[in-house]
């Protein structure tokens, strides 16, 4: 049952990293339209 505990925990990270990659592709295109 370790399988069951672990898995939740890669998705989490895996939301994560998206949500970081999110969040840096907005800052981006903020700064470059001149956006605050």
């Amino acid at each position: 049952m370790l399988d069951g505990r672990d898995m939740p925990t890669r998705n989490l990270q895996k939301r994560l990293s998206g949500v970081r990659y999110l969040m840096r592709a907005i800052e981006d295109r903020a700064t470059r339209t001149g956006g605050t």
